[in-house]
């Protein structure tokens, strides 16, 4: 351990003694676990490849297993972003000014969420997979600590958390909480042994009152760089584990419907339904599994292949739970649903079937001399413009070069392009060969677009001389 860090570290224990923790928490060997524990923890640099230029992207991993798997937070990497922009990832050790080593993006797991690398093989031997510290099981009051990690700036230099366990709830994986911050978002805790606790997840969100000028405002404040909360061990192992064989274009089930929530409460009592989780069902997709076997919008779904849905608190877990429970499921698997639809009660069998293509499959298509960029038209767009089919074939708008001739003639990211220079275009195909052609023309003096924006036709006319 560098010097510096050895007298961060020597600060911070003495403040923990000052707080009244017990001496037994911290045990003897702490500074040389300390080292070796934080080389389980990793600083991930890499670029997304814009249209236009790059933007570098910082994340803080953990290091999995022997082989090098490093596993990311969802919201490290952006879910929607082709994986083909992912441009030089580099992991680094925590607290080291050097460039680190080369990594392979290796995919996403869709029930987790979390993403992959892998990093080069000479890394290993400074590096320590997280299954090597055995796995802890946690009570309320336990003692943990954590390693939190500083910016950039700071070479992501490692540094010591603690706290007590203060609750330990299932949303709908088992979540622990510390009675103060204990980790940084995607590193790691330890218990008082130093076996594996969890891994450190979003934080939650204080309520405070700020004063301003004599004025009290109520004010929700977030940690960006610590966390309290964290996703226990038992759950980490058991989906950590799904490593991703793809890096896209898997097979993801899917039953189709949108827009499922929690029953509310008082609906629920009315209905004899307060010891169990219901679901009511807000929109199903045309010709999606869902539909095809009779399951309909205001439908209550109340079970799942003959079981109770579990209640949690906060009531919209429920939802959660469900989501992954079909997310668990293969494709072309049966699940039988118990449904409440109207006054009648009935179990109804559906066969799931694959997600249709997600915005980070859609094909896209750059020009430069329009300033724009469209891709093809997804489920998610279809649903944002109450359109309840999974098989609209369109261009969507996705990027606007800044001072372009489109950006100055008022075209915005979701523009659903409907007409090029007064002609239909039907597909995404034909809209791509539209734009092409206009992209190509050299003496062209502007392009004609009409669009739908909520719901609403527009005709922008774009200057291109």
């Amino acid at each position: 351990m560098s010097y510096p860090l050895r007298s961060l570290l020597l600060v911070v224990l003495t403040a923990l003694a000052a707080t009244g923790a017990r001496a037994e928490s911290i045990p003897g060997d702490f500074e040389q676990q300390f080292d070796e524990r934080s080389k389980s923890v990793v600083a991930v640099e890499y670029f997304i490849q814009n249209d236009i230029d790059r933007t570098p992207m910082t994340a803080i991993g953990i290091v999995f297993d022997d082989q090098g798997h490093i596993i990311l937070l969802d919201g490290s990497v952006p879910g929607w972003v082709p994986p083909e922009r992912f441009k030089d990832f580099k992991v680094k050790v925590l607290g080291e000014d050097g460039d680190g080593w080369d990594a392979t993006y290796v995919g996403q797991n869709y029930i987790s969420t979390w993403h992959y690398l892998k990093v080069d093989e000479a890394a290993m031997q400074e590096l320590k997979p997280i299954q090597d510290f055995g796995q802890a099981k946690l009570k309320t009051g336990s003692f943990v600590w954590g390693i939190a990690v500083m910016g950039d700036s700071w070479n992501f230099t490692p540094y010591f958390l603690s706290a007590r366990v203060s609750a330990q709830k299932p949303l709908p994986w088992l979540v622990g909480f510390g009675d103060r911050p204990v980790t940084s978002p995607g590193s790691i805790v330890f218990d008082a042994q130093g076996q594996f606790a969890g891994w450190g997840g979003p934080p939650t969100t204080d309520e405070k009152i700020l004063y301003m000028n004599g004025r009290k405002f109520n004010a929700a404040v977030q940690m960006v760089r610590e966390s309290n909360a964290f996703i226990t061990a038992e759950v980490f192992m058991k989906y950590a584990a799904m490593i991703p064989t793809v890096v896209s274009g898997e097979k993801r089930p899917w039953l189709g419907v949108s827009g499922m929530q929690a029953l509310d409460r008082e609906v629920a009592e009315i209905m004899g339904l307060t010891d169990q989780g219901a679901l009511s069902v807000s929109d199903v997709v045309e010709n999606s599994p869902a539909a095809n076997a009779g399951l309909k919008s205001r439908d209550i779904v109340i079970g799942i292949n003959g079981e109770k849905l579990p209640k949690f608190s906060p009531d919209f877990v429920t939802t959660q739970w469900f989501e992954k429970a079909i997310l668990e499921t293969e494709v072309g698997e049966k699940v039988t649903l118990d449904v409440i639809s109207g006054n009648n009660g009935k179990e109804i069998e559906i066969v799931i079937g694959e997600q249709p293509i997600n915005l980070k499959e859609a094909k896209r298509e750059y020009f430069d001399n329009l300033g724009m960029s469209a891709r093809e038209f997804t489920l998610v767009d279809a649903l944002s413009k109450r359109e309840l089919r999974a098989d609209i074939d369109a261009a969507i708008v996705d990027f606007i070069k800044p001072n372009s001739p489109v950006q100055s003639a008022e075209l915005q990211p979701g523009d659903w392009i409907k007409e090029v220079d007064g002609q239909a275009v039907d597909s995404y195909a034909a809209a791509i060969a539209a734009l092409e052609a206009a992209n190509n023309d050299t003496a062209r003096e502007e392009l004609l677009l009409l669009i739908e924006r909520n719901n609403e036709t527009k005709v922008l006319r774009a200057k291109l001389k």
